[in-house]
């Protein structure tokens, strides 16, 4: 049994390949931990039934086999359209933004740490895979909600909104490419 080993060239446009992907999931799940806990916090307030177990699980789902699930989705429509350079040139854009990789490191860190707290003080009222996910997710919220308060503490332009705006020129971008 024999493997083709792939040139450099195609090594590398897989890289790249990976590193945009793994940024589209990254910026699904980010974007839905920060959107899932209030709207099913106001969800359980409207309906007067809040139990820990049912918010944690929503939240977990939603945020990570949701959110990861149509940023990954998104990406790769996104993709579909560009060449090998273009990919390199959006890896290579995503790799060195200094904000980006602050943001993904804030979220990480804050997940863990939401996940640790979590377990620890609810274990008793919720299974732990539901303490585990909610609270990864709560901490992901946490962590990039920090991330935007530093930012904008340090004097820094923060744009939020900057995501839809570029996933709006993508899409049009693509639109005109095709025609």
């Amino acid at each position: 049994m024999s493997f083709e080993r792939k040139s450099n060239a195609e090594a590398q446009q897989s890289n790249d390949y990976s590193a945009v992907m793994s940024h589209c999931g990254h910026k699904g799940y980010q974007m839905f931990a920060v959107i899932a806990p209030p709207l099913f916090l106001l969800t359980s307030m409207r309906k007067r039934s809040f139990s820990p177990r049912i918010y944690l699980r929503n939240v977990g789902l939603t945020t990570f086999v949701g959110g990861t699930a149509l940023g990954v989705a998104a990406g790769a429509g996104r993709m579909s359209g560009l060449d090998a350079e273009q990919i390199n040139d959006r890896a290579v854009r995503i790799l060195s933004n200094r904000s980006q990789t602050r943001v993904d490191d804030y979220g990480i860190v804050g997940g863990v740490l939401g996940a640790l707290g979590t377990t620890t003080i609810l274990l008793k009222r919720a299974p732990m895979i539901w303490t585990v996910t909610g609270g990864a997710a709560l901490g992901v919220a946490g962590g990039i909600i920090f991330h935007l308060a530093k930012s904008m503490q340090d004097g820094e332009h923060v744009k939020p909104e900057a995501m839809l705006e570029e996933a709006k020129e993508a899409v049009n971008k693509g639109v005109v490419e095709k025609n």
